[in-house]
């Protein structure tokens, strides 16, 4: 390759070095809710995917032939209509590198960086869905902290944690809690600085300059209102967004079968919150509730319980996904555990195997070539560019047995 360093070549080496698809590990790692999630790769439809929820079977036990058939609607189910979400994710090299490739004869030393920067880009596209996949498709990240102040380029999250969320360059708009609107039109700022110990995100400009916005209101990256993965706090929500039209059904009547189980234990200390959120949970799924399920908790809250018992009673383990990745989790209180830094503090997830998809038109995310080029080259700025897309979204086809559960309040660390 040395002194014919050039796109259809560079093109070439991708595809011979990512034929089977971008690396998977790469996708995956430290992203433990998407390692675990039921893939599948059957979003080939522009409208999307009808997903079936069972039906109540209210007439199970009638003792007339009248009486099973006027409760018949119960048993038809309900059907929820997926939509297609996209993303994408943008990678560039240094044509730097390609002159000094050429100029030392190191055909080796273009194809590390090369793989190195896709690899990193898969990286940091697999941390996005990961997060988005606790999330709905409101697209929040964070809340805006009640004592911050607005008027200035520096803002302080309501959990640390959240910072985690957020990146250089970043565009982060702003919504009004109370209705889920837009502030000032969806204007934005981009980051230039993010804090993750402090939990402060810094802009360009003073946050006022977002009309409108205020302590309490949720951030999201610019674009994704209403356009972001339907995930778990969409298809299992807390009881106050439950939904009268999501995805064309509504979860407000009878939310065990459209929405899975909630369970408010935040006035409890930890532990017995805990066992009293898994003790309600089997009260209402009975042999649907999966004890051995896993359940997804930042690890500041893993914290928290781990810290509650005796070390003794805390076992280390690992948990096998259906593709072979291997989970750490621990075992306390009869429940696995497993930890996870996209999962919002103070929420926990219990996902029985099989009771959530992340779905995709084919094996995705990948590198885009519907030109017939993976390559770019920017003249301007001296870079080969990529762009890496996804087109599919996150859903359950065993919602009712999804377990939501709002953890005890703690002091963010």
């Amino acid at each position: 390759m040395a002194g014919n360093t050039d796109l259809s070549t560079a093109d070439y080496l991708i595809k011979y070095m990512y034929r089977d698809g971008l690396d998977e590990d790469a996708l995956t790692s430290s992203n433990a809710l998407l390692a675990y999630v039921e893939r599948e790769y059957d979003f080939t439809s522009s409208k999307g995917k009808v997903i079936a929820a069972p039906g109540t079977n209210a007439q199970a036990g009638s003792v007339t032939n009248a009486d099973a058939y006027a409760a018949r609607a119960g048993a038809t189910g309900v059907n929820f209509t997926v939509p297609v979400r996209k993303m994408f994710a943008f990678g560039s090299l240094s044509s730097d590198l390609v002159r000094l490739t050429e100029a030392g004869s190191d055909e080796s030393q273009f194809a590390n960086a090369l793989s190195r920067d896709i690899d990193t880009a898969t990286e940091a596209f697999g941390q996005e869905i990961n997060q988005r996949l606790y999330g709905r498709n409101l697209g929040e990240r964070a809340r805006v902290h009640a004592t911050t102040a607005i008027s200035t380029v520096t803002l302080t999250l309501a959990n640390p944690e959240d910072a985690a969320f957020f990146s250089i360059d970043m565009r982060v708009s702003a919504i009004n809690p109370a209705d889920n609107t837009l502030r000032d039109s969806g204007d934005y700022v981009t980051l230039v600085g993010v804090d993750p110990i402090a939990g402060t995100l810094t802009a360009d400009g003073n946050w006022s300059g977002i009309s409108g916005i205020t302590t309490g209101d949720i951030l999201i990256r610019w674009g994704t209102r209403n356009a972001s993965l339907d995930g778990l706090q969409g298809w299992n929500p807390e009881t106050a967004n439950l939904s009268a039209s999501f995805l064309g059904v509504n979860q407000t009547t009878n939310r065990a079968t459209t929405a899975g189980v909630y369970v408010d234990v935040s006035g409890y200390a930890i532990r017995p919150g805990l066992l009293r959120a898994a003790a309600v949970a089997e009260g209402m799924l009975g042999r649907a509730h999966a004890k051995s399920a896993p359940i997804f908790m930042n690890p500041a809250d893993k914290m928290e319980i781990v810290a509650s018992v005796e070390s003794v009673k805390v076992v280390e383990t690992s948990m096998k996904t259906k593709y072979s990745v291997g989970l750490d989790a621990v075992e306390v209180l009869g429940c696995t555990i497993i930890s996870d830094r996209h999962c919002p503090v103070g929420r926990a997830f219990q996902v029985p195997k099989g009771a959530f998809t992340f779905g995709t038109a084919g094996k995705q995310p990948k590198i885009d070539d519907q030109d017939g080029r993976r390559l770019h080259y920017d003249r301007q700025n001296g870079r080969l560019e990529f762009i890496m897309a996804a087109d599919g979204n996150a859903y359950s086809e065993c919602v009712n047995k999804l377990t939501h559960i709002k953890l005890p309040t703690r002091t963010p660390l």
